[in-house]
């Protein structure tokens, strides 16, 4: 019996006798985390009841999350946005890539699909040479053109440089050109975010993405 497995919540062969480390699925999913730096708390998310608020969302959000692999391989984007904290858009943003990666599994071989970038700390990692190990900064970027998702997580918490403008430019745009999703949460409202980022950054998030704003306040202090 596995201690631990990706797919227990799903998968019908776990915790049986035939249920051990040499499964495929099993293995793949492994990878599929291992390289997609999501945060251990929502790598095992299935679903998030949003607050009342925001049933709506939710909705749509279930709507996506059943045909994810459609969504994906379109190359459909999401903006979730709201300037509250704690009311299920991070959440949700990897509950929909969760779910990709259990729809690509079992024939993924070893390919990066997903990857969860804090904004934040992406641009202070490529700021701060002396504290990164070059190496994996260069396989992360590198995964960040090539996996099928991109979360891009906490956009606009700042007000970026113009270096910075131009390093999210490059990626956002060439992932676009090249049809592949992305998600972005952001605690900004949508004017903020477009005199915050500029308009040409904005504009092609704008044109990829479905923009959903949670009106929910922080769901997490009402204990839910």
């Amino acid at each position: 019996m596995l201690l631990k497995c990706w797919a227990e919540t799903y998968c019908k062969q776990y915790n049986t006798d035939i249920c051990n480390t040499d499964c495929v699925g099993y293995n793949q999913l492994k990878f599929l985390y291992r390289t997609s730096n999501i945060p251990k708390r929502y790598q095992y998310l299935q679903h998030l009841e949003l607050h009342n608020l925001d049933k709506d969302k939710q909705k749509k959000l279930e709507e996506i999350k059943g045909n994810i692999k459609e969504y994906v391989d379109e190359g459909k984007g999401l903006m979730l946005i709201s300037q509250n904290k704690g009311n299920g858009k991070t959440s949700w943003a990897c509950i929909l890539m969760n779910a990709y990666f259990k729809e690509v599994a079992l024939k993924n071989n070893l390919r990066v699909r997903g990857k969860f970038v804090s904004v934040p700390e992406f641009l202070q990692n490529l700021k701060d040479d002396f504290d990164r190990d070059e190496k994996e900064m260069e396989k992360f970027k590198k995964h960040i053109k090539q996996a099928d998702l991109v979360i891009w997580d906490d956009i606009g918490a700042e007000m970026p440089t113009k270096w910075a403008k131009e390093v999210l430019y490059n990626y956002i745009n060439y992932r676009i050109s090249n049809n592949l999703s992305q998600i972005y949460t952001s605690n900004k409202e949508v004017d903020q975010l477009e005199e915050m980022l500029g308009e040409r950054i904005y504009s092609r998030m704008k044109g990829q993405s479905l923009g959903m704003r949670f009106a929910s306040p922080d769901i997490r202090k009402e204990g839910k």
